[in-house]
């Protein structure tokens, strides 16, 4: 589930999101995905209220990122990885690291 940091509304429907993927996708991996982190002077949401609605919805995988300057992408396309290798395939790569 993907929001902008700057726009409260986008924000407001994460919980439909969410409702969505499990939907139509229950077994799909469920990341918080807050974007445009490059517009932090701009922020309309906070990273707190961001991991209280994440930890209501049982969410635990939480990120902020900017695809314009390429901040925590990486991270997050790593996060990704790993949690389909441990899920599908019952893979950790830390234990393997």
């Amino acid at each position: 589930m993907v929001y902008d940091i700057t726009d409260r509304d986008s924000f407001k429907e994460v919980e439909n999101l969410h409702l969505e993927g499990n939907r139509y996708a229950s077994r799909a991996l469920n990341f918080l995905i807050g974007n445009k982190l490059d517009l932090e002077k701009s922020r309309g949401v906070t990273s707190d209220e961001a991991m209280e609605v994440a930890k209501s919805l049982g969410v635990t995988k939480i990120i902020e990122t900017s695809a314009k300057s390429g901040e925590n992408t990486e991270k997050l396309f790593e996060m990704i990885s790993h949690g389909l290798l441990d899920r599908y395939c019952g893979i950790c790569l830390i234990d393997i690291l």
